[in-house]
């Protein structure tokens, strides 16, 4: 811009319009830190940076809503019959994150950066209902993209964020305890992890994680060891490990004293 060529853009008529969210993603995806910006409003930039906050929006709020009908919906498992999907949406989030911080870190890139999120905010919006229920795999995809959009646009994701910790029924081991600034970087799953036996683990009798575990290891050990089962137990003490085999599926009951006073 110059003020010589008389071709100055006032940011606080941008601001007023569109608001400071999507007037700094317009900023990040309009071009590259080294590219000019050509200042039209008129461009489906605007446009395609709110089809992908609605895009997360709806995401996210669907997978609140699925947790809340499962936690309704007594006491069936998660099935392994759509474990190709689970795999699916593991590869993609993986690559996605890859993708993100290769250019936050290295090329400084957003724009591009932008990109791969609306890419994998595309893809989950596809993903079956029975899917959003029961997979952690998609929990950790929609945590995933959330946490990483938000040096972006934070005041968003702080929403969404707090939506997520609201949920009913989680199945994986975020730091639910803090804010989404305070969220670890997302980091690429192990897939090796997928061909693990899925175990269903409850704590006195009540639906807690799903875990993958390998024949090697040791399952009980795990178990008392995952930080959704310790936070459920509360520093209760562990009276009884109960494994037991349903419909061809593993689940393992840990049972506390409270569980125990209860039933008496």
């Amino acid at each position: 811009m110059s003020k010589s060529k008389m071709n100055g853009v006032e940011p606080g008529d941008f601001v007023s319009e569109w608001g400071i969210t999507l007037t700094r993603l317009f900023v990040l995806y309009a071009a590259a830190p080294y590219e000019s910006i050509h200042w039209d409003v008129k461009t489906d930039i605007i446009p395609g940076v709110m089809r992908w906050q609605m895009k997360m929006w709806r995401s996210v709020g669907r997978l609140i809503d699925a947790r809340r009908r499962v936690r309704r919906s007594g006491d069936e498992d998660p099935s392994d019959a759509d474990a190709e999907m689970e795999r699916k949406i593991a590869e993609d989030t993986n690559l996605a994150i890859k993708q993100v911080t290769f250019n936050f870190k290295e090329t400084t890139v957003l724009s591009a950066a932008v990109t791969s999120l609306m890419t994998i905010a595309r893809s989950t919006m596809n993903i079956p209902e029975k899917i959003v229920e029961r997979s952690a795999e998609y929990e950790r995809s929609i945590c995933a993209q959330v946490i990483m959009a938000t040096p972006m646009m934070p005041h968003f994701t702080s929403e969404l964020w707090e939506g997520l910790r609201g949920m009913e029924y989680k199945l994986t081991n975020q730091e639910w305890d803090k804010e989404v600034l305070d969220q670890s970087w997302p980091r690429p799953v192990d897939l090796g992890h997928m061909e693990r036996k899925r175990v269903s683990v409850r704590v006195n009798g009540k639906r807690c994680t799903i875990l993958r575990i390998s024949p090697s290891e040791n399952m009980k050990e795990l178990v008392l060891l995952n930080e959704d089962v310790k936070r459920r137990l509360n520093g209760q003490r562990v009276i009884n490990v109960v494994i037991s085999k349903r419909k061809k599926r593993t689940e393992i009951n840990v049972i506390s004293e409270s569980q125990l006073i209860d039933s008496r």
